[in-house]
This record gives C-alpha cells, structure tokens and sequence, in this order.
C-alpha cells in the first residue's frame, strides 16, 4: 500500500527509494519481460523440425544390443546436427557433413543401452545453437531377447545390405544421408556422387592415417571418409590394407 509521509516524519533514504520502487511497480505499469532468444538472422521465426521415423514409440530391445535410431530434420535454413538424448546424459550426436547444414538431413543415430528397463529418451536437431522441439522417444530394454513382446516391424525405406564384394575386408554402415565418395581420400579429390542413408560398402583398403576408406561400390572404386559420426564398421576393420592414393 504506497502513501503519502508526513512532514515531520524522517524516512531513510534507501527505504524511500524501495517504496517509491513499489508503488511503480503495483500500480498498474508493465512489468519488464526478460527478452525471448529468436533464431539466427536469415531464418525468420522458425526452428527446425525433427522426426523418429523408426523405431516406434513403445518399442523393446535388449540390453547390450545396438539400437539404431532413424531419424529425419528439416529446416529451412540447415540442420547441423542431431541428438539423442536420455534426461541425464546424450546418447548419439551426429553432424552434417556440409559446414551449413542441410535443409534435408536423415541420419541413424546409434546407441547400446547397458541395462534393461523403461527409457525415456528424446531426438532433439539443430541449426547450430537454435534447437528443435524435443521429440519423446519411449523404449523399453530386456535384459534377454525371449523377454521380447512388442517386436518392432522394420522401416521399410530401409536400404537392404549389399552382398559383400569381392576384396572386402569388412563392411562399413553409411549414417548420414548424401555423404559423398570421392575418387580419393581427401576432399580434394573429385566427388564421385552421394551415398544413401544405411547403405553398406565393402571396405577393401585405407589411406596411412586411417581417416578414409578404399571401398568398392557396385565395382566401383572410391573413398569415403572413416569419420566415425559418419559411417560405423558393422565388423572388424583392422586388417584393412594401407592403398596408395591415387593421382588428382
């Protein structure tokens, strides 16, 4: 309640001030509001959008056991990354490979759960620090396969392994959508064209620091990068044979 002071009445200063404050602040005048963070210049108001598109919500696995997470992002100006994440922790991340994102970028994320369980987890995508709405993601794990009761059907799109070819040293998962091969192990080697999210390459060879793959494409012969938040080895790739890099 602000009132008038009478004249003889002797009020310290700082006091005098917190009335005044008060009065200003009950009688009716906005409140200030804490600014609300917008997104990077370029994109209006928008945000990204991600999508599970397998596996459904209520699904079952099993402990000790990869679960690989599909995913697709859109936004209207680049996606530079995915998450999975659990309340505590985050699971997988995967960056585009373009520096700026893509405005269509599909991804696996992987993840091996060590105990069994109910998992809240949610899939989360960027547009560098602007973040998606979070997608819920709720799994359950068991701890044995014959605990299984909710099977999840497979993703139809999903692309079907290729039959080992001849040379190959192992098999390597590609996890992101349009990863390029190239005619070399760099960047500055001509690209080839684009690979197709889960396809999978017989790797029958690598460069001296291990950062590429030698790999046979339909009989083809081309590179791709061994970056692990791009492609996963789906067996041992040790034994690979360093190959001499081609001519530019």
């Amino acid at each position: 309640m602000c009132v008038s002071h009478p004249r003889r009445l002797s009020i310290p200063i700082a006091l005098l001030a917190a009335l005044t404050l008060a009065c200003n602040l009950t009688g009716g005048g906005d409140t200030p509001i804490p600014p609300t963070p917008t997104p990077d210049a370029g994109a209006g108001n928008t945000l990204p959008v991600i999508t599970v598109l397998w596996p459904p919500d209520g699904s079952e696995f099993v402990a000790g056991q990869e679960v690989v997470i599909r995913v697709s992002a859109t936004d209207s100006v680049g996606v530079t990354r995915v998450e999975l994440r659990s309340a505590n922790a985050m699971l997988s991340s995967v960056p585009s490979p373009e520096q700026n994102g893509q405005q269509n970028f599909d991804a696996l994320l992987s993840w091996t759960p060590t105990r069994s369980g109910p998992q809240a987890l949610e899939v989360i995508a960027y547009r560098h620090r602007i973040a998606s709405q979070a997608v819920p993601l709720n799994l359950t794990i068991r701890q044995r396969a014959s605990q299984i009761v909710a099977t999840p059907i497979p993703y139809g799109a999903a692309v079907a392994p290729a039959a080992p070819q001849p040379g190959a040293v192992c098999r390597v998962r590609v996890d992101v959508n349009e990863l390029r091969f190239r005619a070399g192990p760099g960047t500055d080697y001509t690209i080839l064209g684009l690979l197709d999210l889960g396809e999978t390459l017989s790797v029958t060879g690598r460069n001296a620091t291990g950062t590429w793959w030698q790999v046979n494409r339909g009989g083809q012969t081309a590179w791709v990068s061994s970056d692990s938040r791009y492609s996963t080895p789906l067996s041992d790739c040790a034994a690979a044979p360093v190959v001499a890099a081609p001519p530019h």
